[in-house]
């Protein structure tokens, strides 16, 4: 199964979201490879992983914005990545089958 490059946008709930893919996404946090700028509504993914990882993580960083966007009330940072975390799983189920069906013909 091939997944496709990222886009270069996306949009949110409250409109348009830049994905850029730098070689390093937070420099105090080199092991970080992802990450949700709300100020700039711009979401970053490590250029060196590959596609599926990849959105894994723009799944993942998209939920942040979801729930930023949505106004959910700010909860433990350890609640909110798995919550944010559990949904991009199911959301990669549903691309990997979209994927595959389109595969399939």
């Amino acid at each position: 199964m091939i997944f496709p490059p990222l886009p270069k946008s996306i949009m949110g709930l409250a409109g348009p979201i830049r994905i850029d893919r730098p070689l390093v996404v937070d420099a105090k946090n080199p092991k970080n490879i992802g990450l949700w700028l709300g100020d700039e509504r711009r979401i970053l993914v490590c250029a060196t992983l590959n596609r599926e990882v990849a959105w894994q993580v723009l799944l993942h960083e998209l939920n942040h914005a979801a729930l930023s966007e949505a106004g959910v009330s700010p909860m433990s940072y350890q609640k909110e990545e798995s919550v944010v975390e559990a949904c991009a799983s199911g959301f990669l189920h549903v691309l990997r089958h979209i994927l595959k069906e389109k595969t399939l013909g």
